[in-house]
């Protein structure tokens, strides 16, 4: 409103404006806070702090190794009873293992079954509580140093800028954060698993994991720096976007009046194509690590391939097929690792932003606001 007065404003007027008044105006608002570089240790330690520790950490890493384990487990003892199974021509099949007939083989699967559901449970309800646990707390302590703040943070800092943090960045944490930090915990250890029994069925595999995992770790490392930032420029041009729209509420009736409804419209469009410029360069780098994580997932399959069929004569049939089964997955599950770990760091700048909004100075009668909302157990 204030733009579309100046702008209706005669020329003269304009003339006369005195340049110190100029430069205080347009030096008013302090320019938004954009880290650079790796994500802080502190981050991490503020989030798992949020999370509930160091117990609840390793309630969900228990119950993630025991869901892993137990899957391994029942695709094993499938590919044992493939292998010692002799007839089938009743259902009383003959086994090289005595006293073993198919209903044993298949009470066994059930249980690896049920012990797996079990621990998908746990960790599925400890993760999603503590998830719900640290958006709340982050958000609330953001809110209390908010409320408590100076009159002089509000003067500098526009309103777009601060729903930014309460809106998207806080829905980032509440929801695509924990179910990314969930996914990459779940990939690291079905990788692990896969990677253990691929170079168990053929151990010349193992030759070869240190050059493959050198690759994969240097296409990460590159895809990140770029993803990392891309993301801070996403998150940064948002707050132009709700700021314009705020103001242009406000001042609708002078929009109006002065018939500046087209200007107006064409800020906003401005304002948009900028944030969805970031927003495609993140696609198009998504895009750049899925075409060579599936080039480096397919020489993996190949060569377990390969070894699986050089060594036929030294290894059962089962536990090769095994072998090839998992490596047929690793491309995926290798695929998921690396794309969720840099999506972990990439999300956790919304961390970072609003952490950086729970340590905003506040009013000498209300410090403590922002700090007893950290030690909260509910």
């Amino acid at each position: 409103a204030a733009a579309a007065a100046a702008a209706a404003a005669p020329a003269g007027d304009a003339q006369h404006t005195p340049p110190k008044a100029k430069k205080a105006a347009a030096t008013l608002m302090s320019a938004e806070e954009r880290a650079t570089g790796g994500v802080g240790v502190a981050v991490y330690l503020t989030y798992a702090r949020y999370l509930g520790g160091v117990l609840v950490i390793f309630a969900v890493l228990v119950g993630y190794l025991g869901e892993t384990m137990t899957q391994i487990g029942a695709n094993y003892w499938l590919s044992v009873w493939a292998d010692n199974v002799e007839a089938a021509d009743d259902a009383q099949r003959g086994t090289s293992l005595p006293g073993w007939r198919t209903g044993h083989y298949l009470g066994m699967y059930m249980a690896l079954g049920a012990v797996n559901a079990c621990f998908v449970f746990e960790r599925a309800l400890v993760l999603a509580l503590a998830a719900l646990r640290s958006a709340r707390r982050l958000h609330d302590a953001m809110l209390a140093r908010v409320l408590a703040a100076p009159v002089a943070f509000f003067d500098t800092t526009p309103v777009g800028r601060v729903l930014n943090r309460f809106s998207k960045d806080v829905n980032q944490i509440d929801q695509s954060l924990p179910r990314t930090i969930g996914v990459l915990v779940r990939m690291l250890f079905t990788v692990s698993g896969t990677l253990f029994v691929i170079s168990s069925a053929t151990p010349v595999f193992v030759a070869f994991l240190l050059p493959l995992s050198y690759v994969y770790r240097y296409v990460q490392r590159y895809y990140l720096q770029s993803s990392r930032e891309v993301q801070r420029l996403d998150s940064i041009s948002k707050s132009p976007v709700f700021q314009m729209f705020q103001e242009t509420l406000h001042g609708v009736t002078t929009i109006r009046a002065f018939g500046r409804e087209r200007d107006f419209v064409a800020a906003n469009h401005a304002k948009l194509d900028t944030n969805q410029r970031a927003y495609f360069c993140n696609f198009a780098a998504n895009r750049w690590l899925g075409l060579r994580l599936e080039l480096l997932g397919t020489c993996v399959v190949s060569l377990a391939a390969l070894f699986a069929v050089v060594s036929r004569d030294q290894m059962p049939p089962g536990l090769a097929g095994l072998s090839i089964l998992y490596a047929l997955q690793l491309t995926g599950s290798l695929n998921w690792l690396v794309r969720m770990s840099s999506d972990t760091e990439t999300q956790l700048v919304s961390v970072e932003r609003v952490k950086q909004y729970t340590e905003i100075a506040t009013e000498a009668r209300g410090g403590a606001a922002g700090g007893d909302d950290d030690d909260d157990d509910d």
